[in-house]
């Protein structure tokens, strides 16, 4: 009778024992889900707090550039009052102007402004406007021009006094820009010599110098031509 209480007793202690440690297993397992849980709701509310401050953030340079446009508003108006206006600019009386002494070209008027190089005398330029700076007195013309060294740079700013009215007597000045016809002969330099060649079309070129009887033209590309004088045609004046 002993023996089997005591085999009735240790099953019922293996049995408790067994179930304690099922218990156990399932409460580590729930804990340590309860763990990581918890560090997710910690790593969210860190996210959280980074995402309030960067708006914080935001919200203050959003108030910031509100403040910028308003000042910048300001001194625009300011400085478009009248007495304000440095430049002042009106259409020219005349479309072309020829220029009778070598000028600077710059990129906005002023002699302290940059240059974008020179303008030769007899040079013709069609004049888009003219304009007048109140803080130095001086006036300008915006005007453009045949570029062949950097056609990229044709539009710019020259001194008034540097150009006059394009008159019939000056026709014949004109060193640029000047047309070859189609149909002229030239004689273009090539590595080999010079090359003669008929034009096919018209060509715009720039007087260098008359040599032998010969001008010497220059054009797009750095070429270097000779052809007759009687070939070129001069631009014609509307001035009567």
């Amino acid at each position: 009778m002993k023996k089997l209480v005591f085999i009735v007793f240790s099953a019922i202690v293996v049995a408790g024992a067994w179930f304690y440690s099922d218990l156990w297993l399932t409460y580590q397992a729930e804990q340590e889900q309860m763990d990581l849980l918890q560090q997710d709701i910690l790593d969210l509310e860190e996210e959280h707090n980074e995402v309030l401050v960067q708006l914080v953030e935001e919200e203050a340079k959003t108030v910031q550039l509100r403040e910028d446009i308003v000042s910048l508003k300001a001194e625009l108006a300011e400085a478009l009052k009248p007495e304000f206006i440095t430049l002042v600019h009106k259409d020219s009386d005349a479309s072309r102007r020829f220029i009778n002494v070598e000028t600077d070209f710059w990129f906005l008027p002023g002699e302290d402004q940059a240059s974008m190089g020179t303008i030769d005398a007899g040079t013709l330029v069609r004049v888009i406007q003219e304009t007048h700076s109140n803080m130095t007195g001086k006036d300008y013309l915006y005007v453009e021009i045949v570029n062949y060294a950097e056609p990229e740079n044709t539009r710019g700013y020259i001194k008034k006094e540097s150009a006059v009215y394009f008159t019939p007597d000056l026709e014949n000045q004109v060193i640029n820009p000047l047309t070859l016809p189609a149909g002229s002969v030239i004689y273009k330099s090539t590595l080999e010599g010079e090359q003669e060649t008929v034009l096919e079309e018209d060509m715009t070129v720039f007087k260098v110098g008359v040599e032998n009887g010969m001008a010497i033209l220059g054009s797009f590309g750095g070429q270097s031509i000779r052809t007759e004088e009687s070939n070129i045609l001069y631009p014609q004046s509307s001035i009567e």
